[in-house]
Formats: C-alpha cells, structure tokens, sequence
C-alpha cells in the first residue's frame, strides 16, 4: 500500500502530465490548422493558376479561331480569282480554238487559188 500522504503529490504530477498533454494536443491541432490554412492557400493559388490559364487559352482559342475566319475569307477570295481567271482563261482559248480554225479554213482557200496541196 502507499501512503497516503503522497495522493496529493500524485495528483500535482498527474495534473502537470495532462496539463502538458492538453497543451501538445492544442498546438498539434493549432500546427494541424496552420498546415491545413497554408495547403489550402495553396490549393487556391493552383485553382486560380488553372483558372488564369484556361481564361489565357481561351483568349489564345478565340484569337486562333479569329485568324482562321480571316485565313478562310482569304482563301475563298483567292477561289474565287482562280475560278475568274480559269473562266476567262477557257473564253480566250475557245476564241483562240475559233481563230486557229478560221485561219485554217483560210490557209486552206489561199492553197486552193495557189494550186498548192
């Protein structure tokens, strides 16, 4: 048995262990809110990285959709003086095709008159 005098004392030591105890599970939990402040702050920082980045890529998309909208007007002009000038190209060539046979028929009539075959 112990005596009975030393309860006191056992107590006081009790106390101070669980005193000490408390005060570690506190900072632990404080150290813990601290940790959880500072991921989430940089969960944030990641979230509006992400953010910035897609506002930055669809700024880039519509300026790319822009240029392609621009390249395509240019490229239906270009089709459209390709087909003019392939149209007057084919108008020339067939007045060119009525010449050449004009022009035969004559060459034909002078060899005629010459006597020439």
């Amino acid at each position: 048995m112990m005596d009975p005098q030393i309860y006191p004392y056992l107590a006081g030591l009790v106390g101070a262990i669980a005193g000490s105890c408390i005060s570690l599970i506190k900072e632990r939990r404080s150290g813990k809110t601290l940790d959880l402040e500072y991921v989430r702050g940089l969960i944030d920082e990641q979230i509006e990285d992400l953010r910035t980045e897609r506002d930055k890529s669809r700024s880039e998309m519509v300026k790319l959709r822009e240029r392609i909208a621009v390249m395509e007007s240019h490229l239906r002009a270009m089709e459209q003086r390709k087909n003019l000038e392939i149209a007057q190209l084919r108008e020339e060539n067939q007045g060119l095709r009525r010449l050449n046979a004009k022009l035969a028929a004559e060459n034909v009539q002078f060899k005629a008159r010459l006597g020439v075959t």
